[in-house]
């Protein structure tokens, strides 16, 4: 395919993001702080969501949608196609409209749907903001105004229109002629409003038309003469592939060997050699712009590890940060052929470290923070939301953190008083005995794989038998962590540290990097039986974290997932709850509340114990962290 500015993961999986996979966003978390990093990342303990989150995104999808746009196929006054796409129209109407023909001409087509435009991005996020279920408490999305999404905007559409006169200049680059003769060359195109969605995996996607319009090739002819360039001309092969908002597939690049993944905002290719462009909804003031190089330069390198023979743009000429606060075209120096070279091993070491930390603190990433842009070290921890957790910060930071989120009742408690008031109530245990390895032995044969598991994730499994009636799938955690299941001989074998757990009633066990196997009988170690692994878990602790994440699957359907951390006191453990099981009490939980859990499934995501809510079997019972102890009371029952 002569250019794929989106792909597949090589090894099959899932499409989407995963804790398993290098991202520039995990990169650059990493280089901030390692240990931030697993918190945050591997862990998933996040912090409250605060406007320019929200903000960021929407802004992004309101200006790719009107790079979509062609202008003059629709008068002035039309609905921008964003609206009415959003709207729930099935395509928008046509019509109306007269060819630029002028850079002005395309000014006024596009300023013309930026305020339409900015209602929409407050009214989006007005919407977001209220349903986050863990947002800063200081802030609020009212902070944002049409006015000042509407400048965002307008600084986007004069930087792209400065590449449609550097463009049209040029004489169109060096791909006018395939232009001229089927519309734009690329296997997969920039979007246009005026054409369905290119999808990843089209078979995945209902109706046949779709299916077809993601391997069609263009039906956009033009003559092929040898006239100047038009304007129009130049608008049209200008514009960058954006990752289109209509697509609900991941639109990624994946890595050849599946570890590492990324997904750009937008790619210039005009010039015959690709530019990569991240965009920012900020004016690049903030400490979290110096993660931008590193944001970029590992992009420029996935791009190139992902290009063939066939390509028909191999090369990366510039990387940009585009600050829409700011109208700043930010540029950042290229790594040469022999850094792309080094940075091989070094992304692959730190995505080892990534995949090898899981829950033995022995094998966490040192908290080893860089010093806030301008600022101190110390200014970078302020802003990590674990800092109360954290061994490397001070006492004063970790107090910080901590009174951040108690409740009312608990603020004015030293971190003693805290843990001793957090005591598991029964049946509750602390969560560090939560069983998580064991040792078991039998029978292994019935290898299969690889093939998706729960999370749509390629692994090897086995059957572990004991006799004629006790048996139990034995499975990777995540693929690739025990590659020895796949080419083992059928036999006798005693399978150490493995880690137990549940999926639809069933027992499973997992392999990772800790597991380990021996012929049986050639070691005296305690052994689980089948019959007696722990599947199940009861706990009791304080909301730490809270997310709720909502999306569509490859296959069109929905899917909603939420999740909150538990904190005992002295550790944390993520607690997930999936579509059809959330219930009204989990979706109003929050952070400060106290929440006994029991009945958990006992389970595990990148290495680490995760338990999940059983509509049926798991009983959840709240504290709200406004509730206040009464007097008259007696301990027992307070």
């Amino acid at each position: 395919m002569p250019f794929m500015p989106v792909g597949m993961p090589p090894l099959g999986g899932p499409v989407g993001r995963s804790r398993m996979r290098l991202s520039a966003s995990g990169l650059v978390s990493w280089e901030r702080c390692s240990r931030q990093w697993f918190h945050r990342t591997k862990q998933g303990l996040s912090g409250p969501i605060n406007p320019e989150m929200i903000l960021g995104i929407i802004v992004e999808d309101a200006l790719v949608s009107l790079l979509m746009e062609d202008p003059g196929d629709r008068a002035l006054d039309a609905k921008p196609c964003w609206i009415e796409w959003q709207d729930d129209y099935s395509k928008p109407n046509d019509g109306g409209g007269e060819e630029p023909e002028s850079l002005q001409d395309i000014e006024q087509y596009l300023l013309a749907r930026i305020p339409a435009c900015a209602a929409k991005v407050i009214e989006l996020g007005a919407k977001k903001w209220k349903e986050a279920p863990f947002r800063s408490p200081e802030r609020d999305w009212s902070e944002k105004s049409q006015d000042y999404v509407e400048a965002l905007l307008l600084a986007g559409i004069e930087l792209q229109l400065e590449e449609v006169e550097k463009c049209h200049a040029a004489g169109g680059g060096p791909h006018l002629s395939k232009w001229r003769e089927n519309g734009d060359p690329h296997f997969v195109r920039a979007p246009r409003w005026c054409e369905e969605p290119r999808f990843p995996i089209p078979e995945k996607v209902p109706g046949n038309s779709l299916k077809l319009a993601a391997i069609k090739i263009s039906e956009e002819t033009q003559s092929k003469d040898e006239s100047e360039i038009t304007w129009f001309e130049a608008w049209k092969i200008a514009r960058p592939w954006v990752k289109d908002p209509r697509v609900w597939q991941p639109q990624r690049l994946y890595h050849p060997d599946g570890w590492a993944a990324g997904e750009l905002d937008m790619l210039l290719r005009w010039q015959g050699k690709a530019t990569v462009v991240d965009i920012k909804s900020g004016d690049g003031s903030s400490g979290w712009s110096t993660g931008l190089a590193s944001q970029l330069q590992f992009y420029q390198w996935l791009y190139l590890r992902t290009r063939t023979e066939e390509s028909l743009i191999s090369e990366v000429e510039g990387i940009e940060g585009w600050y829409l606060g700011s109208k700043d075209r930010h540029e950042i120096d290229i790594w040469s052929a022999e850094e792309l070279i080094q940075k091989d091993e070094e992304l692959h070491s730190i995505w080892q470290a990534m995949t090898n930390a899981d829950g033995d603190k022995e094998t966490w990433p040192e908290a080893n923070p860089s010093a806030w842009k301008g600022e101190s070290v110390e200014e970078t921890c302020k802003r990590c939301h674990a800092r109360f957790i954290c061994d490397f910060v001070s006492e004063e930071l970790s107090q910080e953190g901590l009174i951040a989120i108690l409740p009312p009742r608990m603020k004015e408690l030293s971190r003693q008083q805290v843990q001793e008031k957090l005591q598991a109530r029964e049946p509750a245990s602390p969560i560090s005995v939560i069983p998580n390895r064991v040792n078991v032995e039998g029978r292994i044969s019935g290898k299969w794989g690889p093939m998706s598991n729960h999370f749509g994730e390629p692994v090897h499994g086995a059957v572990l038998s004991t006799g004629a009636k006790s048996s139990v799938v034995v499975e990777e955690m995540a693929p690739g962590t025990f590659l020895e299941l796949k080419d083992l001989a059928d036999g006798n074998w005693l399978i150490k540290n493995a880690a137990p757990g549940v999926w639809r009633n069933s027992s499973r066990i997992y392999l990772d990097s800790r597991s380990s196997l021996v012929k049986s009988g050639e070691e005296d170690v305690e052994v689980t039986r089948i019959g007696l692994l722990p599947t199940r878990a009861n706990v009791d602790g304080l909301v730490v974290s809270r997310r709720t994440a909502k999306g569509i699957r490859i296959d069109g359907k929905p899917w909603t997932m939420m999740t909150c951390h538990l904190w005992d006191g002295n550790h944390t453990i993520e607690v997930v709850v999936f579509g059809w099981g959330v219930t009204e009490t989990f979706a109003d939980i929050t952070v400060g509340d106290r929440v006994l859990l029991t009945g958990a499934e006992l389970g595990w995501r990148a290495g680490l114990p995760q338990l999940r809510i059983s509509p049926r079997n798991s009983r959840i019972e709240v504290r709200s962290r406004d509730w206040q102890p009464m007097d008259e009371l007696p301990d027992s029952i307070q």
